[in-house]
């Protein structure tokens, strides 16, 4: 039962620390008819549990899926939780309802094989029926990863419509100084930190810094806050895309590299609904003490279209787009757009060394978020821009990266 615990607590995926759970599993199945082992999990609320069982597994993808597509951030322990909740009335529900009755009941079998050949028919109406994602009105979709992904993965679903640039790409770039633009001497004058959300802006920084012929490094990584403990840990992971000790690499080289090259300015882009202000402080202080100033971007409004691909969204709802037309749909108005964009404010007013970037209003209006501008679609999903829209802060970007460098 401790290697089941271990295992479940310490083993990040599918990887060589799942075999400790299956041989404690199968150490239970060889001796746990007796002692304390069988004692605990004899009693009735595990016996409980181990009924519902296979109703628990049923339900949990269905729950998970439908709560992404209502924006429920099922990375975030509360709603893990309530999820959980969910899922046990329904799965007993299955098994008071369905499971225990028809169990061993005979004459079952014609009833369940005539249930399934309705869902197979059902299934082949709709696959026949459902209106396609006809894209070919749409711009070509282009979304650029200046991206130090240890291991990269595309969604297939969103590759089919968006083409994924990866310039630069080096699976070693995320703990070797970052993928570096510029062909001036010496070390990178911007460094850009952050996540996915840094990532989407790629574009437009590396626009400015090749026309200005100034030395970048990008190290940024999806789904990895520029925010880190300062000294790092090396105590947690990222699921999914760091282990421990990578995040450990991550981190020291991100704070050895910008002490070795105190840049004149770091970028910071994060999605910052998901960040507090004691998160950032130890970053915003080592960078304070390196003589850097930095730039913290605001995030663009979020959409309420769940985690999907927004062309092919947009094509499902049936919007075509149009030359010269600019089109908007209705965006999140609540806690996710406004906390985000209250922490880079209040992050900017703390400290003389930090300024931000407004680029919220750059795509909002009365009636929504912008979408479309004539035939090209400006968003890639519900909170990242494609390469069309990330393009539009050049301007303001371009002015606010002069003036911070001028001032130096």
């Amino acid at each position: 039962m401790a290697l089941i615990a271990i295992s479940y607590l310490f083993s990040e995926g599918l990887n060589a620390g799942v075999s400790i759970g299956v041989l404690g599993a199968s150490l239970i199945i060889a001796f746990g008819q007796t002692g304390v082992c069988n004692s605990i999990l004899s009693h009735s609320i595990p016996v409980h549990v181990g009924k519902l069982s296979y109703s628990l597994y049923l339900w949990h993808w269905p729950v998970i899926v439908l709560s992404e597509h209502v924006g429920v951030q099922i990375s975030e322990l509360p709603a893990r939780v309530l999820l959980g909740c969910l899922m046990y009335p329904l799965a007993l529900g299955t098994y008071q309802l369905v499971e225990k009755p028809t169990r061993g009941r005979k004459g079952i079998v014609p009833g369940v094989l005539c249930c399934g050949f309705a869902t197979l028919l059902a299934a082949l109406n709709m696959g026949t029926t459902l209106r396609l994602y006809d894209t070919s009105e749409f711009n070509e979709a282009r979304y650029v990863n200046y991206n130090t992904l240890a291991n990269p993965e595309v969604n297939p679903e969103f590759q089919c419509t968006t083409i994924m640039e990866w310039p630069g790409y080096r699976s070693d770039a995320y703990y070797t100084g970052g993928i570096q633009l510029g062909s001036k001497p010496g070390p990178p004058q911007i460094v850009v930190l952050g996540d996915s959300h840094a990532v989407m802006w790629s574009t437009a920084i590396a626009s400015i810094a090749q026309e200005a012929d100034l030395r970048v490094s990008f190290y940024q990584h999806g789904g990895v806050s520029a925010f880190m403990k300062i000294p790092p840990t090396g105590k947690q992971g990222v699921p999914d895309r760091l282990t421990p000790s990578e995040k450990l690499k991550f981190d020291t080289a991100r704070l050895r590299d910008i002490e070795r090259w105190q840049p004149e300015l770091v970028i910071i882009s994060d999605f910052w609904p998901r960040r507090h202000l004691d998160d950032a402080k130890p970053l915003l202080q080592f960078l304070h003490e390196q003589g850097s100033k930095v730039l913290l971007i605001e995030d663009p409004p979020m959409l309420k279209c769940g985690t999907r691909n927004v062309m092919q969204w947009l094509a499902s709802q049936g919007v075509s787009p149009r030359e010269g037309l600019k089109q908007f749909v209705p965006y999140q108005h609540e806690s996710e757009n406004v906390g985000g964009r209250k922490l880079v404010r209040d992050l900017s007013e703390m400290y003389d060394h930090v300024e931000m970037l407004p680029t919220y209003n750059l795509f909002t209006s009365d009636v929504g978020a912008l979408v479309l501008d004539g035939r090209s679609v400006l968003y890639y999903d519900d909170d990242h821009l494609l390469q069309a829209g990330a393009r539009k802060i050049i301007p303001s970007l371009k002015s606010k990266i002069t003036e911070m460098l001028i001032t130096q």
